[in-house]
């Protein structure tokens, strides 16, 4: 692959980028009322995929600071989207987890998510979107021991 030819898809890869990003804060704002951002449903998914994290363990999943990972807690356990709770046994230690609600507000915006991207790829055709599919998997499969 040429320089120009990586040149090309590094400019349609951000423009592509940067409308999927666009949609998915809205996707957010929707599914949530309009309180919350994508960085809301970023700590939200680390909840739901593995329930029981201490917010330092749930800050580096997400690859935040504490105190960022503090103020999103506080607004997810307003909102009755997520619960800490004292660990028992184990003195001032913490878990959290995605309350029902909470899950089901992530459903919601996942579900809206995926919308997201349908409509966007909708109008390519059929035989274009199944060889995008295969690129992408095969970049994963060359990637899946690499953390996200």
């Amino acid at each position: 692959m040429n320089d120009a030819q990586v040149a090309r898809i590094d400019e349609v890869l951000e423009r592509f980028r940067r409308e999927w990003m666009a949609r998915v804060r809205a996707a957010a704002r929707d599914a949530s009322g309009g309180r919350a951002g994508r960085g809301a449903f970023r700590v939200l998914e680390a909840l739901v995929v593995s329930a029981g994290r201490s917010p330092s363990e749930l800050a580096d999943d997400v690859g935040v600071r504490s105190s960022t990972m503090t103020t999103h807690l506080d607004r997810l356990e307003e909102w009755g989207w997520a619960e800490r709770r004292a660990e028992v046994g184990r003195g001032a230690r913490v878990r959290v987890a995605a309350t029902a609600e909470g899950r089901q507000v992530y459903g919601a915006f996942m579900a809206a998510r995926r919308a997201v991207l349908r409509d966007m790829l909708d109008p390519l055709p059929p035989e274009a979107r199944e060889a995008w599919s295969q690129a992408l998997e095969a970049w994963a499969g060359r990637h899946a021991g690499v953390p996200q």
